[in-house]
């Protein structure tokens, strides 16, 4: 699961688009992310399942 935070984050508020992918992997994709937002201004924090957050993009 692929989670995302807003750039201009200040409610701590993420999304998990509950795809297993990282940047790179077929299928990994930033859509859902941003129908959830409304906005193209977020960025990956992280897949749990698949090694931790990490700053991504």
């Amino acid at each position: 699961m692929a989670i995302w935070r807003l750039d201009s984050d200040t409610t701590g508020e993420v999304f998990d688009d509950g795809l297993p992918f990282m940047p790179g992997d077929e299928g990994f994709t930033r859509e859902r992310a941003q129908a959830h937002f409304g906005t193209p201004a977020f960025s990956w924090i992280g897949t749990p399942d698949r090694g931790g957050a990490d700053k991504g993009a």
